[in-house]
Parts: structure tokens; C-alpha cells; sequence
């Protein structure tokens, strides 16, 4: 069987023929028939395949759900053994271990700002995100209200099952 593609193509080739009068219209009505079934036949299984690859996303995003705990879990026991081993470092007022395979040294990180009262922090020192809200726009376009650089439209979609 041929592609969705390929019988597109026919279908408009043939249609031409017939607005071009080349070919009577009931003469090609056996054949504008067979196309029509063949993308039936298409677009079902076509279906199939959608429905299939739909299930496989499903299943991948179920796995990086999974693979995300499970990364979060793993990081929540890397911190957790790095602050028994420092608390341990600490208690024992070790500084570092010269281990010729694993060296370990307790270092100081680089300042940072603690926010103690972020209400009490100047608005000069946050940023703004500023964000396009489709909603409203949507609201006021279907409300008739002429706004620059954007337009109501509706497209179509193809369904299955």
C-alpha cells in the first residue's frame, strides 16, 4: 500500500485531471473511491501507531518520575554523609586526612548572601519575569478587543480512538 503522502498526491492529481475535464468524473470515481479507502485504511493504522507512541512518552515520563526520586533520594544520602563526616571532622578538631587515594580536607566556601528578611531586602535587588498571560489575552481577543501582534485563530487536530 502505498503512503499517505504518495496517495494524497494521487488524489490531487486525479483531481486536477477531472477539473482539467482530461478525465470524465465518473470515470474516475472508481478510482477518487480507492484512494478514499486506501487513506481510510491509512489513517486508522496511522491510529495505531499514534496510540502506541503516545503509550511509550506515557511510559518514559513515568520512568523519568522514577529516575527523578530516585535522584533526589540520592543526593538527600550524599548530604547526609557529608555532614556526618564533617560533623565527625569537626568534633575531632581534624582539619584533613593525607590519604594518597582519597584526601580529605575541610575548606571554606566562598561568602555568600543569607537573606535573613527578604521583606526587609530593597527592590532594587530583585528581578522581574515578566510573563505573556495567553488567558487574559485570549479573554480579550475573544471580547473583540484589537490587540497588537496577535490574533484569534482555530486549527484542527486529528483524534483517534
Amino acid at each position: 500500500m502505498a503512503s499517505i503522502y504518495k496517495l494524497t498526491g494521487d488524489f490531487a492529481q486525479l483531481q486536477q485531471l477531472v477539473e482539467s475535464g482530461e478525465i470524465d468524473e465518473t470515470q474516475a470515481a472508481d478510482t477518487f473511491d480507492a484512494i478514499k479507502a486506501d487513506l481510510e485504511t491509512k489513517a486508522v493504522k496511522s491510529g495505531y501507531v499514534v496510540k502506541n507512541l503516545e503509550a511509550d512518552v506515557e511510559a518514559r515520563a513515568e520512568a523519568i518520575k522514577q529516575l527523578s526520586e530516585r535522584n533526589k533520594r540520592t543526593k538527600k544520602a550524599i548530604l547526609a554523609i557529608k555532614q556526618r563526616a564533617m560533623q565527625a571532622m569537626d568534633t575531632a578538631d581534624v582539619k584533613k586526612v593525607d590519604d594518597p587515594i582519597m584526601p580529605v580536607r575541610i575548606k571554606n566556601n566562598p561568602e555568600k548572601a543569607d537573606v535573613i528578611d527578604e521583606k526587609n531586602i530593597p527592590a532594587f535587588y530583585f528581578r522581574q519575569k515578566y510573563e505573556l498571560d495567553k488567558t487574559k489575552l485570549k479573554a480579550d481577543l475573544k471580547a473583540g478587543k484589537p490587540v497588537t501582534g496577535a490574533k484569534l485563530t482555530r486549527e484542527t487536530r486529528i483524534e483517534w480512538g
